[in-house]
């Protein structure tokens, strides 16, 4: 079941979950810095899921559903200079 965003001030985050047999098996979440803007905390979410990823058997196999290509396009540059993108090319280069 998935939860409505709050959208009151300050009260929006980044997360992911897992589905496993279409049952949620793992979430993650965090509070946005307030300073933060969409693209690195939906960033830092996909950076924790690929880690989340990584670390599972069989990490080989995996379906990622993403909104926003543009952190998958990141991601796949070496030479992004985004900081986060990097450690997530060096996940799965």
């Amino acid at each position: 079941m998935a939860r409505k965003p709050n959208t009151e001030l300050g009260q929006d985050g980044e997360a992911f979950c897992v589905l496993t047999n279409d049952i949620w098996a793992y979430q993650w979440s965090a509070k946005l810095n307030e300073k933060s803007t969409v693209f690195p905390s939906e960033l830092t979410a996909f950076h924790e899921a690929v880690k989340y990823v990584s670390y599972r058997p069989n990490h080989n196999t995996f379906k990622m559903h993403v909104d926003n290509r543009s952190r998958i396009m990141a991601s796949s540059n070496s030479k992004s200079t985004n900081q986060t993108a990097r450690k997530i090319f060096k996940i799965f280069p």
